[in-house]
């Protein structure tokens, strides 16, 4: 278990939890399906949340964002992937 505060909370996270969180964070996940497709949401969300869907769509591939999109269907979350393919294919600017 690893602890550490923020402001005047103590988190806890379990240290099996943070190994792969630190492995999907990597430029080399780990090889397993789970490490290989939080490797790819984290990839263009993090693009995304610095400059916006339309930068995100200029500086990832179409490629990128069909591995984050097919990464949100393995979570369970279709909307999500929808509104990646859309970006992708250039419906969504903003």
């Amino acid at each position: 278990m690893i602890r550490f505060h923020t402001g005047s909370a103590e988190v806890q996270i379990e240290d099996r939890a943070w190994k792969v969180w630190n492995r999907a964070c990597n430029d080399q996940p780990g090889t397993g399906l789970g490490d290989r497709h939080l490797h790819a949401l984290i990839n263009v969300h993090g693009v995304t949340m610095n400059g916006g869907t339309s930068h995100s769509a200029h500086i990832r591939s179409v490629d990128d964002f069909d591995r984050a999109a097919r990464a949100c269907e393995y979570l369970q979350l279709p909307e999500l992937a929808a509104l990646l393919r859309e970006i992708a294919g250039g419906g969504v600017h903003g």
